[in-house]
This record gives structure tokens, sequence and C-alpha cells, in this order.
């Protein structure tokens, strides 16, 4: 994982290491983490869910390995349905259902995930997101995350 921005919080030298990047990022407020997901070769991310429904998952499949079948190698399975998101696809999810990821070939699978601000929730929903979110930031910072 090459972190960007985690809950409000910039990592300033990983931004600046992606200049591009990290000018889309600060054009959208609504990112609360950014990071570049770099999977190995035949790895498996177990099943897990988010802390919270405060944010939506965007994931962007930015160098994705094919299989024999030339389908996206890699495979998140999110609520028992699987996705292969490919070079140049994205899907845009909730991350607080079950979901897990496989790498089934010999080469990394490299992906953009952020974590963005979920919209249109009930006030005491919103009220509750801001303030994991605001905790989660205090305890980047107490880290020295930047």
């Amino acid at each position: 994982m090459f972190v960007l921005k985690v809950y409000g919080m910039d990592v300033g030298k990983n931004l600046a290491a992606c200049p591009s990047l990290a000018q889309l990022i600060a054009a959208s407020p609504d990112i609360l983490s950014a990071t570049l997901s770099f999977l190995a070769p035949r790895k498996h991310i177990p099943r897990h869910r988010g802390p919270f429904r405060g944010i939506l998952r965007f994931q962007l499949g930015l160098s994705v390995p094919v299989d024999v079948q030339e389908r996206p190698a890699a495979v998140l399975a999110l609520n028992d349905q699987e996705y292969r998101i490919g070079n140049g696809e994205h899907l845009l999810w909730d991350d607080t259902y079950p979901h897990e990821v496989w790498n089934h070939s010999d080469e990394p699978r490299i992906a953009l995930l952020l974590d963005v601000r979920r919209r249109y929730m009930p006030p005491d929903m919103r009220l509750l997101s801001r303030a994991l979110i605001a905790s989660v930031g205090m305890v980047a910072r107490w880290r020295g995350v930047d």
C-alpha cells in the first residue's frame, strides 16, 4: 500500500511523488482516503468488512494482469459476487459488505483505491460519520502521518 491520504490527512511526501494524482485528490474534497494498492502475485486478502457506512470505496484498475482466458486475474469477491476490474475499469462500492481479493497471476496487481464521502445519509449517520472521520484524523496527526 502506498498511502496518499488517510481520513482527510495528507501524506505529503507520498503526494509529492505523484503530482498529477495529488492534484486530483486536492480538487476533490469528498475524497477522504487515497491509496495505491499493490497486491503481490498469488496473494489473497482474506474476507473482511469496512468499519462504517460513511464512505464508499472507488477502485480503479491501473495495472491488472490477465489470466489465460484474457480476463483480469485479480478477483474481488464482494458480498459473494465476483468482480474482475481490469485496466482502466472501475467500481464504486460499499466496503461494509463482506469482501476479499485474490491475485491469481504471477504479476502484481495495482489499483487506485479512494474512500469517498457518502452523501445523502440521514442526519444521525452524517454526524456519526463526521465524528469517526475526525477521530481517525486526530489519531493520524498524533502518529505523525504527514
